[in-house]
């Protein structure tokens, strides 16, 4: 029984546990497909992948655990051979991580690069970038490798022989995570204003990148530790949920801004202007009391001359009046419901006009 405990026992827990990050993952995936719509294309085909390769590491291990403890129950020697299930989950878990990892190194970059004269030393953030993206390919290589061998050794108890290989993998992906972090972490510092407000905001940021970016890099040295250590399947709980950390990492970090749509956008609020609650005329025209109609107050006809030719009536007046005053006048008419001896004109144009030639 203690045997089944530190094997399968903890499989078990690490196949819930991952479901329930699985489940955040969902959501989160979800709330970012609706609300940030004006993302690039990149990066919103970036977070489907991501959703579609979690789903099926997910899917892998439920499948390998299903397979020792149902279709192998009461079978104890089939549970010291690994199946095709869990061999693919070796390889996605490397996958999902050097996705993310690479996906930060790119936002880390951008934003240090923006930066700009602020940064205290350029050279450091390129051998910053250059030992991220080094630590990132590492660590794809030596999990690729990993994946490699887990076809070729058929038995759990032989990948003790090959502790080198993990160690490889699960410390340059923690590696790679914490000069993340350090170079975020440096950028943000060094935006600091002193201003209480602005200062406040980038220590809630400095907060949210260290936590995030330090979990991932803890669960990679438990993970190391437990195979190192212990000779059993303790260590396949921690590697289950790795790869989920890093998803529900990322897609944590892109819902936690704020929606901002593009400036050539306009929303248009319908009643938000009300024209039928004016009380005074806008028409600067002669008009027959001075006042808009009832059906024009509710149905107003706005017309906008912007061409070089203005839109006059038929006055003779009106004309001379623009020849001499205005070049490109902009004149706004209203209905005149027929009367050709109106001129109307925007408020500016005729205030002008009543001074020069007294209208």
């Amino acid at each position: 029984m203690g045997l089944l405990d530190d094997t399968f026992g903890a499989t078990y827990i690490g196949v819930i546990l991952a479901t329930f990050l699985y489940g955040i993952l969902t959501l989160q995936t979800y709330i970012y497909w609706i609300r940030y719509v004006h993302d690039s294309r990149f990066d919103r085909l970036f977070v489907v992948t991501l959703w579609v390769i979690d789903t099926l590491q997910l899917i892998f291990i439920c499948h390998m655990q299903y397979w020792y403890v149902i279709e192998n129950f009461a079978n104890p020697a089939a549970l010291q051979y690994n199946n095709w299930s869990f061999n693919m989950e070796v390889g996605l878990t490397t996958i999902l991580t050097f996705m993310v990892q690479a996906f930060f190194a790119r936002r880390a970059w951008q934003f240090t690069s923006g930066m700009g004269n602020r940064m205290t030393a350029s050279r450091k953030t390129k051998v910053l970038g250059g030992l991220i993206g080094m630590m990132s390919l590492t660590q794809l290589g030596f999990g690729m490798g990993c994946f490699g061998m887990v076809w070729v050794l058929t038995m759990y108890q032989q990948f003790i022989q090959y502790k080198w290989l993990v160690a490889g993998w699960l410390v340059s992906a923690a590696l790679c995570d914490i000069l993340i972090v350090y170079m975020l972490s440096t950028a943000l510092m060094t935006q600091r204003t002193g201003f209480g407000r602005t200062d406040a905001l980038i220590d809630k940021l400095l907060r949210y990148t260290i936590n995030t970016g330090l979990l991932t890099s803890l669960i990679a040295i438990v993970d190391l530790i437990t195979f190192c250590m212990m000779n059993n399947l303790i260590h396949l709980c921690f590697n289950f949920i790795l790869g989920k950390l890093y998803t529900n990492t990322l897609l944590a970090t892109l819902n936690a801004r704020e929606v901002t749509p593009p400036d050539n956008i306009v929303h248009v609020e319908s009643g938000s202007y009300q024209l039928d609650k004016v009380s005074h005329s806008r028409k600067y025209g002669r008009s027959p009391g001075g006042v808009l109609s009832s059906q024009e107050q509710s149905n107003p006809v706005v017309h906008i001359q912007t061409d070089t030719e203005a839109q006059v009536s038929e006055s003779p007046a009106c004309r001379r009046h623009l020849q001499e005053k205005y070049t490109n006048p902009r004149v706004v008419v209203l209905p005149g419901k027929g009367k050709t001896d109106e001129c109307d004109l925007d408020a500016d144009s005729f205030e002008n006009s009543k001074k020069g030639r007294g209208f």
